[in-house]
């Protein structure tokens, strides 16, 4: 069940990082920064199972 909530939100949250990727491309170094950080928490969260 963790696992599916997880991948609900991580499919989530990276369409919304794209999409404001696309929007304000002058941001993007720290639009990645943001995404990488939370995709390491996001992985953290899965392994603390």
């Amino acid at each position: 069940m963790k696992a599916t909530i997880l991948a609900t939100v991580l499919i989530f949250s990276l369409g919304i990082l794209s999409f404001q990727t696309k929007k304000e491309e002058t941001k993007q170094p720290i639009v990645i920064i943001q995404r990488f950080s939370f995709l390491n928490n996001l992985k953290n969260l899965a392994s603390a199972d």
